[in-house]
This record gives structure tokens, C-alpha cells and sequence, in this order.
């Protein structure tokens, strides 16, 4: 089990990243977030304390509290190399689209549209009356 966070849109969420001999799991809040078989994900390393987990289209920046056991533990203790990934994995992300907007960007796009229709409606009001 490594502690640590994840930098989702500039804001670091704390998780838990259990790994295994067959599946990496990302908790968060003691809530299960995440669950990849290792054919399905890559780790590589970015930096000395920040490592990117490559799962369903998704890019995770990961920082373990502790980057040495974690790196030892994905068998990235020596280099910066990465995990390969397999080979239709390669190939299904290059045709790959543009990612799902974040759930905070989508609940800010409403509430823009909210705060607009609003605005428009006390415009129309006042200028009725």
C-alpha cells in the first residue's frame, strides 16, 4: 500500500494505491476509484518523486509519500524507464479521442449556463416593466 496524491485539474487529491502481482487498485476517501489489471495500465516514472499511471484513457500524476519504495515496488528503482505497456494498448491509444471533460468542469459549464439564463431573464424583467 502506498500513500500519496493524485493531481487531478491542480487540485491533489490523497489516495491509497495498492498493488498486487495481478491488479493496481486507487483508493480515495476510502473509496475505491480505480481497479486495472496490469495488462490494462503503465506506470512510468516522471521525475524523481512523481510517476504517471496510464489507465482507460486517463493519465494520473502520482506522488507517493514515499517515491523510492514505490518506484522499487513498479520495478522503476534504477532508471527512469516505464512499465512497457502491451502492444494493442499502444495502438488503441493513438486512435484514441479527446478525454471526457473533468465532473468539475462540466458542474462549472452549468453553472455558467444557470447564472446567463438567469441574467437574461432579470433583463427581459426589467425591461418589461
Amino acid at each position: 500500500m502506498y500513500d500519496g496524491v493524485v493531481n487531478l485539474s491542480d487540485n491533489d487529491v490523497p489516495v491509497i494505491i495498492e498493488l498486487d502481482e495481478e491488479s493496481v487498485r486507487l483508493s480515495a476517501s476510502g473509496a475505491e476509484v480505480g481497479h486495472w489489471s496490469l495488462d490494462e495500465c503503465d506506470i512510468t516514472r516522471s521525475d524523481e518523486t512523481t510517476f504517471i499511471i496510464h489507465a482507460e484513457a486517463e493519465r494520473l500524476p502520482f506522488v507517493p509519500s514515499q517515491p523510492g519504495a514505490f518506484a522499487g515496488a513498479v520495478g522503476l528503482a534504477d532508471d527512469k524507464a516505464s512499465v512497457p505497456r502491451p502492444p494493442e494498448a499502444e495502438q488503441e491509444s493513438e486512435a484514441e479521442e479527446a478525454p471526457a471533460p473533468q465532473p468539475l468542469t462540466v458542474g462549472l459549464f452549468y453553472a455558467l449556463v444557470a447564472a446567463t439564463l438567469a441574467s437574461g431573464v432579470w433583463a427581459l424583467v426589467s425591461i418589461v416593466t
